[in-house]
């Protein structure tokens, strides 16, 4: 994962091993926001666009980003120095029911 810098927002772009031809662009508020109302991060990828309602907040010392659209939701907490993020994401079933679609770990890489 990248955070490549674009006007006001960083915006982050990953490949992953489980998509190799596939790669996916979002954009988030930068991390002074923590504290500050929700906002909408937008997702590009090989499956179509997504537009997600996201929160950075502060939970006991650590950064927990959240995100929730109308078919998948994750939850991620930085690590210290803020160079990893550690996650999950569930997906909504054909009943409405939350299930769970994969866990995560993001690494910046050095600039």
């Amino acid at each position: 994962m990248r955070w490549i810098r674009t006007s006001a927002f960083p915006a982050e772009r990953c490949c992953t091993s489980s998509t190799p031809r596939s790669e996916t662009t979002t954009s988030r508020a930068p991390r002074s926001s923590a504290t500050t109302l929700p906002y909408v991060a937008q997702y590009f990828g090989s499956d179509g666009a997504n537009a997600y309602e996201a929160s950075l907040v502060e939970n006991d010392g650590a950064l927990v980003w959240t995100m929730r659209s109308e078919t998948d939701r994750f939850t991620g907490t930085f690590d210290a120095e803020g160079n990893m993020i550690t996650g999950h994401w569930d997906a909504l079933d054909d009943d409405s029911n939350w299930r769970p679609w994969m866990d995560i770990t993001l690494t910046r890489e050095p600039s």
